[in-house]
């Protein structure tokens, strides 16, 4: 069965090419020079292409490649300043840690010093106002004392008084005997 079917192929194959010389004749052969060239052309345009694609490919990975290694590059500039910059500020902030220590010290030595100057101002001032307060006792004492010793009795000022009452009051009565 497979000797009559490719038998069958070839014949329908020899009408097929009948029918093309019919149709086409005696061209037949100039168009498949034709088809030919135009095959090659395309076959060589192709690689051509290929071949253009393959530079263009390989010149954008050779760029690419450096961009991604200057962008590396300039990633670890980046982060060696920044550990730099970092470094530095811890050791700026460990001097300042150090610098505000001592401020702290002496300005809690200079509160103690103040703190003792104020005690001892405070003790003398004490001391001079108890002074003062007992002087002041002693001359209000002494005021009240001399005022005490020289004020007048109150008998003797009762005397003095009755006298005089009696005096104007007989005054009165020898106006009245003399009118």
């Amino acid at each position: 069965m497979a000797k009559e079917q490719n038998k069958r192929a070839e014949v329908e194959s020899g009408k097929i090419d009948d029918i093309r010389n019919i149709l086409f004749g005696n061209n037949i052969a100039e168009y498949n020079k034709r088809f030919s060239v135009i095959e090659q052309k395309l076959i060589d345009e192709i690689s051509v292409a290929k071949e253009d694609n393959r530079k263009q490919v390989e010149t954008l990975e050779k760029y690419s490649k450096n961009e991604i290694g200057s962008l590396i590059s300039d990633l670890n500039k980046e982060k060696e300043e920044r550990m730099a910059a970092i470094q530095k500020l811890g050791e700026e902030i460990k001097e300042f840690k150090k610098s505000f220590s001592e401020f702290e010290k002496a300005t809690n030595k200079n509160l103690r010093e103040i703190r003792t100057l104020i005690l001892e101002q405070s003790s003398e001032l004490d001391g001079k106002i108890n002074k003062e307060v007992q002087n002041l006792r002693k001359l209000i004492i002494s005021n009240f004392e001399e005022l005490d010793s020289s004020k007048v009795s109150r008998s003797s000022l009762a005397v003095l008084f009755s006298d005089m009452a009696l005096e104007l009051g007989g005054q009165p009565d020898q106006a009245n005997t003399e009118s």
